[in-house]
């Protein structure tokens, strides 16, 4: 090989190595949370003499999250959740007087050399299905660091009041659609971008499902910012456009249960990600929970005969995305639960019946759709792309 080709060898595998270095990689951890909010209590007779035995029952879901510092010195890592609904960031703040003493650390300020005050009070009630998010307090600015990233000057909110339904993580990061802004805060990813610390304003979200969700720890996944990343996806990514300004909000061709129409989506219906959500929710859950063969056991909880979950005999669900179909296979919308004294086959299908806000009449597809199928953010080109894991 003569020179001039040995030297054009070396400056394209320089090249090749300082995009792939360009992608910021950021590991996510899972644990099995339950939302305490869906528990409830039944009443089973067993027996020849009908003994009544009250057995608690419930959702055990994915909980993805990262490690995130905040201020100069890096202060203690927070339990961090990524959020594709907003661009608002937030951490629990030493002035929540709720938070004291529940075992994780708070972010103070005080000690932080590069805090600077904004004093902005933000409120917000959100309703989502199973649970209610209410972010309240006060906007700051200090750096944030996400893995060896540090991201300077970022507007976000401090949180004041504690909320039991996000109590198993003390911050989220917000990766919304760049328009989806509050009170003209800049959300994180166009900070990174303006800043020069990824190539584009694109992220890509790998999220690994274990097959035991209920004692399953570890790393389970990954975000790449600043593009997507190939190893963890098989073939090419379909895109799909954003259709919308104000979420990552895209259009469903049609739904269907085996090879019958899901006649409430027949024309067409509008889906936004939610990385925050672990199930689907879905307008006329009720219908689709139904036609899928899925039966209330009590109180709007839809569970699945499990003797037909274990034979494959339940159908698949087919999400028609861009023309292209999305097979929704019975693993990805139920799991087992054993109760030991009985098994029961929840669905992850939920109504949106108490969604307000841009959420409503959408459907809202969460990390077990994404843990089916890779999926890049591409802010840049205003789309999103999706394709099989390749764990799947």
């Amino acid at each position: 090989m003569g020179l001039s080709a040995a030297f054009l060898l070396v400056l394209l595998l320089n090249l090749y190595c300082s995009k792939a270095s360009a992608l910021v990689r950021v590991p996510i951890h899972h644990e099995p949370h339950p939302a305490s909010l869906t528990h409830r209590r039944m009443s089973i007779r067993t027996g020849d003499e009908g003994t009544s035995i009250n057995v608690t029952y419930g959702d055990l879901f994915n909980c993805y999250f990262s490690y995130i510092t905040f201020g100069t010195p890096p202060q203690k890592a927070f339990k961090a959740m990524f959020d594709t609904s907003s661009n608002l960031s937030w951490v629990t703040s030493t002035d929540c007087r709720d938070c004291q003493g529940r075992g994780y650390g708070l972010y103070n300020h005080s000690r932080s050399s590069t805090y600077v005050p904004d004093g902005r009070p933000v409120y917000i009630d959100f309703k989502l299905s199973y649970y209610n998010m209410i972010q309240n307090g006060y906007l700051s600015q200090d750096t944030i660091y996400i893995d060896s990233l540090a991201v300077k000057k970022q507007i976000f909110l401090e949180q004041v009041a504690f909320n039991s339904n996000f109590d198993y993580v003390q911050a989220v990061i917000g990766l919304g659609y760049p328009a989806v802004t509050m009170q003209n805060v800049s959300g994180i990813l166009y900070t990174m971008f303006g800043e020069g610390l990824v190539e584009q304003p694109v992220f890509g979200f790998y999220f690994k499902r274990p097959k035991n969700i209920f004692n399953t720890t570890g790393a389970y996944g990954e975000l790449t910012l600043g593009g997507s990343d190939p190893n963890h996806y098989a073939g090419n990514l379909s895109y799909v456009p954003v259709d919308s300004e104000g979420l990552w909000q895209f259009k469903i061709d049609g739904v269907k249960i085996g090879e019958e129409t899901f006649k409430y989506c027949s024309g067409g219906c509008e889906a936004v990600l939610l990385t925050t959500l672990p199930v689907f929710a879905v307008p006329y859950g009720d219908r689709l929970n139904q036609q899928l063969g899925a039966y209330i056991l009590e109180d709007d909880y839809w569970v699945f005969n499990c003797s037909d979950f274990r034979s494959g005999s339940l159908p698949n669900m087919t999400l028609t995305i861009n023309g292209k179909g999305y097979i929704v296979s019975p693993e990805d919308y139920a799991y087992e639960m054993d109760l030991k004294i009985l098994k029961l086959c929840p669905s992850l299908i939920y109504s949106t019946t108490f969604i307000t806000g841009l959420f409503q009449n959408k459907w809202v597809l969460g990390n077990v759709f994404m843990a089916k199928y890779y999926t890049e953010f591409d802010a840049a080109n205003k789309r999103i792309g999706f394709a099989l894991s390749k764990d799947q």
